[in-house]
């Protein structure tokens, strides 16, 4: 029999989002929580809810994994060490309600990245592919995909450039370049760890989408 154990509704939170953390049905829930569910399964913030914990997930095997499938599962690694933590049925309730958010945080995050672009492997095994989804500034994606954009990310930082000189002219404020819906590229996966990055990044989309859309 799985362990139950209970949990505190927070601002936002539904019926459909307890279920999908815990493995369990809507129906089990609201048979667990006589009173407590409402019309289309409503819940009310700060109702205190039972729920049927169940078995924990199985981990999944990261032996022989290279650095380039280390970057590709980043994300889901982090959704599956999410839900791990919260399968311990001796949380307190704040740690519970704590890691539970940083849950749905995560799969709020994840619907973005989806809407945002698609990234995989290229067949060279050097090069992650990205096809653009909707348009969406440097900004942005270096916010919703930092396993890719992490040095990136550092340069911008560190360097605290607002101007790139591109050959032709200057960029104002790179990060608010736009990446355009429909277009396509590569990111080289050794430049990481070098300031090169971004030299790289920034050639890449401007080989894609044209100096227009730059201007």
């Amino acid at each position: 029999m799985p362990d139950n154990v209970t949990t505190t509704v927070q601002s936002g939170e539904t019926l459909g989002m307890y279920a999908k953390i815990y493995g369990c049905s809507t129906e089990e829930l609201a048979k667990l929580n006589p009173g407590k569910i409402g019309k289309n399964g409503h819940i009310k913030q700060g109702d205190v809810l039972i729920i049927p914990i169940g078995k924990k997930p199985e981990a999944t095997n990261k032996e022989g994994r290279t650095t380039l499938q280390e970057k590709a599962n980043w994300f889901n690694d982090k959704l599956e060490e999410a839900k791990m933590r919260i399968y311990d049925p001796k949380l307190t309730g704040e740690e519970r309600e704590k890691y539970e958010q940083e849950y749905i945080n995560l799969l709020n995050m994840q619907k973005k990245r989806n809407e945002a672009a698609e990234i995989s492997i290229n067949e060279d095994n050097m090069h992650f592919d990205l096809k653009i989804k909707e348009d969406i500034t440097l900004a942005e994606f270096r916010e919703l995909f930092p396993e890719v954009a992490k040095s990136f990310s550092d340069y911008a930082d560190e360097t605290k450039q607002t101007r790139f000189k591109n050959g032709t002219g200057y960029v104002r404020d790179p990060e608010k370049i736009t990446l355009k819906k429909g277009a396509n590229f590569s990111l080289k996966t050794q430049e990481y760890a070098n300031q090169g990055f971004f030299s790289e990044l920034y050639t890449s989309i401007q080989k894609t989408l044209g100096m227009g859309e730059f201007d």
